[in-house]
């Protein structure tokens, strides 16, 4: 297999994975709609959480339909030039390695995403309603600022996997001497 094939491969599954949770989403989402709807939320002007409810798991499903429908060629985009072109995988399993990293970093990321407009949201949210339970806010800020740094590992490991793989390699064989 090529390292494009195997890449697919894991970004088939990852799609499989998002399509998963955005349909476990709609069940949660619908009560949290019905609940804004006892509390006649158009009269507070509030919109937004009215569409996050909707919106929220139509971008993950026609993300994931998109990642299941053409895995070759979000693949082709992710896999470094340099080891898109090899015919099939060398013995020493760098671009195994290296493919890992890359659907490792798209997996982060597909969780992380919505997590970082959760959190992005319900801040928006606690400061409009709540604004005066001061632990309640830092939880929120935690949860916005820790939803960031996994988007940069996701990211890094996304675009940037072949660097790890010669990072992993330097720290394996100075162990060893």
């Amino acid at each position: 297999m090529k390292v494009i094939e195997v890449t697919a491969l894991g970004l088939r599954l990852v799609g499989l994975f998002m399509l998963v949770k955005a349909l476990a989403a709609i069940p949660g989402n619908y009560v949290q709609y019905q609940q804004m709807i006892l509390t006649d939320f158009r009269d507070s002007g509030d919109q937004i959480g009215f569409y996050y409810f909707f919106v929220s798991p139509l971008i993950m499903f026609i993300a994931s339909i998109l990642i299941i429908k053409f895995p070759v060629s979000i693949a082709k985009l992710l896999v470094p030039n340099s080891f898109a072109d090899s015919p099939t995988l060398e013995t020493d399993g760098k671009q195994i390695q290296i493919a890992g990293l890359v659907l490792l970093g798209v997996y982060i990321l597909s969780w992380s995403v919505p997590d970082f407009f959760y959190n992005f949201l319900g801040l928006f949210y606690f400061k409009q309603f709540s604004s005066g339970d001061a632990n309640g806010l830092s939880q929120y800020w935690v949860g916005l600022v820790i939803t960031l740094l996994e988007m940069l590992i996701g990211l890094y490991l996304a675009i940037g996997a072949s660097g790890i793989y010669k990072l992993i390699r330097k720290f394996r064989y100075q162990a060893q001497a």
